[in-house]
Parts: C-alpha cells; sequence; structure tokens
C-alpha cells in the first residue's frame, strides 16, 4: 500500500517489517505472468535460455560440504516424539542386496556397455514415433516446398548415425545447429555433411516425437512419459546398486513457456524443468521423476516429498540400503517410515519439521559444540556447530565425533555429518559431468531438450557401467568417441568421379578447304608420349582441348 506524505519524518506513521520463510522450490505460476500461458509446441529460435552462471555451483539442498551454506531462518515445531539424552538399541539392518550388472555383456567395447541401455528396441522406438509424427506433421504442411514434404521414413541405422551426430555437437561445441554443416574455412567440420546431409538431419530432429497418440488424452508430460519410463525400467534391467544411494534435484535449463517450469535458487541452471532423481555416490543414475506440479496427482498435494522419496525407493525397500537426503525431504516421520522397510535414512534436518526434538532444536551452541537425542526408534538427531549451526538426522549413525583430515589439517566432525558429506554428492557429481559435454540446444521445444537430456544420462549411465565391468580407467571424453565411432559406423567411401554429362567430344571443326582438322591430344602430350593428332576436342573446356576419344578424353575429365 502506498505511503501518503506527512509533515515530517516523526509524523509518519511506522510500518512493522514482517520476516517470512521463503520456500526452497517457488511456482513461477506466482511470479512469472509467462506461466500462466499455455506452452507453444512451435520451436522458438529466439527463445533466451542462457543462464546467469556457466560454470558448475553446487546445489544448496545437495552442497558436498554442508558447512558451506547456511539454512533459512525457521519456527521450531513441538515434538510429540519421546527424545533422550541415552543412545537407544538400534536395529542392525544388513544389506542384501546384490550389486552389479545384471544381464550379459555381448563385449568388452564401449559400445557394448552403451547398447545395454540404447538397445535394437530403444531405436526401433524412436524410428516408429518419429516415423508416425512425421506423417502427422505432412498431412499439415500448406507449403510444397517446406522442408518435410521431403521426408522419408528413418531406419534404425540412420536413427544411430542421428544420435552419434547429436553427441558429438557436445563435443564440437557450436551455438547454432546449422553451423556444424557451413563450409567456410572458420567452421568446415566435414565429419557432419560426411554422414548425413543438414536437412536430414534437421527433418529428423524435427520429426522426434516421444507421446502416445493411440487412444490417450493429450497431456504435458505425456510428450515425455514414455521416454522416462523406458529409461527407468531399462536400468532396473540392467544394474542394481551398491548400498549407497541419494536422493536430490536437477534441473534441465528451460526459460519458455511451460506451466510446471521451476526456480531453484541454489541450482546451477535457475529456471528449468526439475527432475527428482535417486543415484549412486558416483553419478549413475538409478530412476528419475519430472516434477510436473498439480499435473501429477500421485505426487502433489500434502506430503509431497515423502511421496517423492517412496516412489523412487520403491523397487529398493527392504534390503538394507543407506539413503542420504537433503533437508528438503527429511522428517522424523519419513526416517521411521523408512526403517520399518529396512532402509537407513542420513541427512540433513530443518528445524521446523514436526516431532523435531525441541530440546536440540532450540539449543544454542559454540564452535564445535555438540548435542545429540535418540528416540525410542533408535532414530538420532544432532545439532553441531562448526561455522554455523547444523541440523541433522540419521537413523544409522549416533553422531559419534570423529577424527577426519581436511586440507592437510586433523578436524573433529559427527560421524553422520562425514557420511553425509561423502555419499550426498552424486546428482551433483552427474549434472557436472553433462555439462562437459552437452548437446541440448537452446531452440529445441522443452520436451525434445528434455529426452535429449535423458540421451546423455544414458550415455554417462554407460560409461559408469563400463568401468564398473571392465575395470578401464579411459576417460569419459575417450569413452564418448569411441561410442560415437561406433554409432557413425565406417565413413562412406568417395564415389568414383565421373565425367560431367555436359562435357561431350565433338569432331574438331573444318577448315576453310571443307577438311576436318586435327588438334593435338592435350593428355597424350602432357604425359611425354608421342605426340598423337586426334579429331576429337572438347567444346565446353577453356581453349577446347583435343583429346584422343578413349582413354584420353575421360583422364582428362577425371584429372579436373
Amino acid at each position: 500500500m502506498e505511503q501518503k506524505p506527512g509533515p515530517s519524518k516523526e509524523s509518519e506513521p511506522k510500518i512493522k517489517k514482517v520476516k517470512y520463510d521463503i520456500n526452497k522450490h517457488k511456482r513461477l505460476t506466482e511470479e512469472d505472468p509467462f506461466a500462466l500461458l499455455e506452452e507453444s509446441d512451435e520451436e522458438d529460435p529466439f527463445i533466451n535460455e542462457s543462464d546467469d552462471d556457466p560454470e558448475f555451483i553446487p546445489s544448496s539442498d545437495s552442497e558436498e560440504d554442508i558447512e558451506s551454506t547456511p539454512s533459512p531462518p525457521e519456527t521450531p515445531v513441538p515434538s510429540t516424539s519421546q527424545w533422550s539424552d541415552h543412545e537407544m538399541p538400534k536395529t542392525d539392518i544388513p544389506f542384501t542386496g546384490v550389486s552389479g550388472i545384471l544381464v550379459n555383456v555381448s563385449g568388452a567395447e564401449p559400445i557394448d556397455y552403451f547398447n545395454l541401455l540404447a538397445t535394437e528396441e530403444f531405436y526401433l522406438y524412436l524410428c516408429t514415433k518419429a516415423n508416425t509424427h512425421a506423417v502427422e506433421l505432412l498431412s499439415k504442411s500448406k507449403g510444397v516446398q517446406s522442408r518435410i514434404s521431403r521426408w522419408q521414413d528413418v531406419t534404425i541405422e540412420e536413427m544411430k548415425k542421428f544420435v552419434g551426430l547429436l553427441f558429438h555437437m557436445g563435443t564440437v561445441r557450436i551455438n547454432r545447429i546449422n553451423d556444424h554443416w557451413k563450409k567456410h574455412y572458420l567452421f568446415n567440420f566435414s565429419i557432419f555433411a560426411t554422414f548425413m546431409s543438414r536437412n536430414r538431419f534437421l527433418l529428423i530432429l524435427r520429426s522426434l516425437h516421444f507421446e502416445n497418440m493411440e487412444n490417450q488424452p493429450r497431456t504435458q508430460m505425456g510428450k515425455i512419459l514414455l521416454l522416462v519410463n523406458y529409461f527407468n525400467n531399462k536400468m532396473k534391467v540392467v544394474y542394481y546398486p551398491n548400498k549407497e544411494l541419494s536422493i536430490d534435484e536437477s534441473m534441465v535449463l528451460w526459460r519458455g513457456r511451460l506451466k510446471f517450469r521451476l526456480y531453484i535458487k541454489g541450482k546451477r541452471h535457475k529456471f528449468g524443468i526439475k527432475l527428482y532423481v535417486l543415484c549412486e555416490p558416483n553419478g549413475l543414475v538409478l530412476k528419475l521423476i519430472v516434477y510436473a506440479g498439480s499435473a501429477d496427482p500421485q505426487l502433489s498435494g500434502s506430503q509431497h516429498t515423502e511421496k517423492v522419496v517412496l516412489s523412487l525407493l520403491q523397487e529398493k525397500l527392504g534390503v538394507g540400503h543407506s539413503v542420504y537426503m537433503d533437508n528438503f525431504y527429511n522428517s522424523v516421520k519419513l526416517a521411521r517410515d523408512l526403517l520399518g522397510n529396512k532402509t537407513y535414512v542420513t541427512g540433513t534436518l530443518r528445524a521446523n519439521r514436526k516431532e523435531n526434538p525441541a530440546e536440540v532444536v532450540s539449543k544454542k551452541l559454540k564452535k564445535g559444540e555438540l548435542v545429540v537425542q535418540f528416540n525410542t526408534d533408535g532414530i538420532c538427531v544432532i545439532k553441531w556447530k562448526d561455522r554455523r549451526e547444523i541440523l541433522a538426522i540419521s537413523s544409522e549413525f549416533n553422531g559419534q565425533m570423529e577424527e577426519v583430515t581436511k586440507r592437510g589439517k586433523v578436524l573433529k566432525k559427527p560421524n553422520l555429518i562425514n557420511q553425509y558429506n561423502k555419499f550426498m554428492a552424486g546428482v551433483d557429481q552427474s549434472d557436472q559431468m553433462l555439462g562437459y559435454y552437452s548437446c541440448e540446444h537452446k531452440t529445441l521445444i522443452w520436451y525434445k531438450k528434455l529426452a535429449i537430456h535423458i540421451f546423455q544420462i544414458m550415455l554417462l549411465n554407460s560409461f559408469h557401467l563400463y568401468k564398473k565391468g571392465t575395470g578401464n580407467r579411459k576417460s569419459y571424453y575417450e569413452f564418448r568417441l569411441k561410442v560415437i565411432e561406433k554409432l557413425l559406423g565406417p565413413p562412406p567411401q568417395d564415389p568414383i568421379p565421373t565425367i560431367k554429362l555436359q562435357h561431350l567430344p565433338e569432331y574438331c571443326p573444318k577448315g576453310d578447304n571443307g577438311k576436318a582438322k586435327r588438334r593435338r591430344c592435350n593428355v597424350c602430350w602432357s604425359d611425354g608420349q608421342k605426340r598423337k593428332d586426334s579429331v576429337y576436342y572438347c567444346p565446353q573446356c577453356p581453349g577446347g582441348p583435343g583429346l584422343c576419344l578413349t582413354p584420353c578424353f575421360r583422364l582428362f575429365h577425371i584429372a579436373k
């Protein structure tokens, strides 16, 4: 409300400043007028999706070192649980999962491990959807000269080349897709034109589609859901993880119009599509969920974070996993529920969660001090102060102090803090490695950009599987190039030069006496042979050189 000016500063009414919490995730429907608009399915080359910070910034929600980022002030909620300073007996849950690759690998080459995820079924799916969508686009096209009018069905081998070139665009980083086919000396990357023409590549890219259009109502999530389900199911069949898992969010950069576009302050890409990701500490992605806001009835509403966690861990409960999460997910109730499903939880905790121990939350500490309490389930909640106060929870560790070495210094930290810092950064590590060779271009529609992001996750996952299966220490860069090389196949042979049709031999013109003239054969003379005259010449070539009909006429034009 605008304040009316008064005669003096003293007479102005005092406005009470009210502090309020800023939610970690803010829906753009509350802030951005574009989010109120319907999404457009047309690709817009003028959408600016550049981010403020091109460098990798660890998320404030899943930081590698939880000492580095302050948490927002929160009001404690009174606890209804029984808490004690004495450690309660903990449930010993052995890990019974059999971790490793679950299927036979046809070989020990990088392409063999990529084919575990990108099977023939995968390429057939891409081809079928692309061909079907191209027919739909063709039926809507009005221009005879439009690119789609030259559509021919894409084959599996051609789709492999398309995916290979797409990956190679992450190696050869150029802002515009068309520039990969430019012949200007500043560009001139002949590899792209060698395996596929620019028009054909753009046609396949335009026709990429992942929606099930048969008797299904069309929704925004339907445009990508089949591909997400394929990835999740394939990872479940191919690999079972080790004991330690982490859950965090990832963002796919998108600044265009989309109902469920989000803003997360601490992420590398602050605007975009949010993914909930389950992964191993090394960055191998096991399962992902695309957050669709209120459009997803299974995850939206109350207890949203608990629904997300249980959905990601659906096939991993009951075998003794240790799950690491940040304060966006953790609560005493969730830790108790997962403990009942034979799953440990460790991570940071928000002060205003229900059932938190009030004495721990409200305790004021000096640097290095630690306060610990346990409930009857054996769940431990600690508050420890180093540079700032940290509230954390664990159903596996008791908060005991232990020595660690950091930058040559011996420090003491609670054991659950050390374990959290050790195993939590998997999603951020995956995002960082994907950012090294990103092939997501700005002008793509959101679901194609997200699909290409999933393609890249498949490639990165196959790299992790390759290292696990072979023990080879090949770098990710070298691994990518080997996969791209196999996807493209051998380069096509140079075509045998042929004589241009417009160059045809003719008889030499007659002289004034009416007799046919002869001309010296250009090829025989240049080869140092005995002079030969010919009645034939090429009128299309400069100077009209004389040439023997065979074989000199052909050899002369091939040399040109």
